[in-house]
């Protein structure tokens, strides 16, 4: 049953990242100094789809398609890296956010070269309709162009590892279940935080501490970021496509304006007051309202011209 309806597992993701991005943007700048420390944290948490084997056993071991698991873990590291290096170097999310919607056009070039897989036209069309779509829900203000020279090799490593990591879990979700799988894309998680937090702790001779202050909004946007790439993750295996599924994921502004709009109606509705920093970030995500509504449609029609 799950199977058949994809396409809602598929937006389970973009719906949880949005709100990740949104809690990012209330605690990066107070919380994470640079990318090591984002790495770091993500990867710790990704001890917790491991913990499972206490209830449902260990994988079964293939060493190929684990191997392959596990590397796909350690590439989707390295796109937060640098997506994150990204955004330390440079203060434009209009531009990293834009960028950041090529991955719905990189996956199914690298899907076609490197696995050949094949959709028909209205499909390659409909992929195209939803990154337009997606690139003008992006714009929030005017691009700072001459930032792009500090960030392009970042963020076209954090593109390319990331696209490939798709392809290659779905790669790996053809041979083996989808909990197995699991566990080794896990392990590389789990290993890449704690070489992040080594060579931090080693380059500073100190070990690195989360602010407590930060310990509930940080634990709330890390369960929602593990959601959302164990959705992605099972998209990607009952999907007809892992291209279908990178398109899709690139909605993520639509749905951060529809979550924006729920939490300024439920203030609104129930007299809750919210302190300056948290209403600038909710009342920067209305800007280009009109933009923004336009590219919700164009993006809803893609996906139909995919369904």
């Amino acid at each position: 049953m799950l199977a058949q309806n994809w396409m809602l597992i598929a937006f389970v993701a973009p719906m949880s990242w949005a709100l990740v991005v949104m809690i990012d943007r209330w605690l990066a700048t107070d919380q994470f100094k640079e990318e090591d420390e984002v790495v770091a944290v993500i990867g710790f948490f990704g001890i917790l789809p491991l913990m499972s084997m206490f209830v449902w056993g260990l994988p079964k071991v293939n060493i190929l398609y684990g191997s392959l698991a596990v590397g796909s873990g350690i590439l989707f590291m390295i796109y937060t890296f640098f997506y994150f290096r990204s955004l330390f170097k440079s203060d434009d999310t209009v531009l990293i956010s834009i960028l950041m919607n090529m991955p719905g056009l990189v996956v199914p070039l690298l899907a076609a070269w490197l696995v050949h897989e094949r959709l028909s036209g209205v499909e390659y069309f409909g992929i195209v309709v939803v990154v337009t779509g997606s690139v003008i829900a992006c714009f929030e203000g005017k691009v700072v162009h001459d930032k792009l020279k500090c960030i392009a090799w970042p963020m076209a490593i954090a593109i390319i590892t990331f696209s490939l990591s798709m392809v290659v879990d779905e790669q790996v979700y053809n041979k083996i279940s989808f909990y197995d799988g699991f566990m080794f894309f896990s392990v590389g998680i789990f290993l890449s935080g704690c070489f992040c937090y080594t060579k931090k702790s080693i380059r500073e001779k100190r070990l690195f501490r989360v602010k407590t202050s930060s310990y509930l909004w940080l634990v709330v946007a890390e369960c929602f970021n593990l959601i959302a790439i164990v959705f992605s993750h099972y998209a990607i295996k009952v999907s007809p496509a892992v291209s279908y599924v990178a398109v899709i994921e690139t909605t993520v502004p639509a749905f951060v304006l529809i979550v924006c709009g729920l939490i300024y109606w439920f203030c609104r509705t129930f007299n809750i007051s919210i302190d300056s920093k948290h209403a600038d970030v909710l009342q920067s995500q209305f800007v280009g309202l009109g933009n923004k509504s336009l590219a919700i449609a164009i993006m809803a029609f893609g996906i139909y011209l995919l369904g």
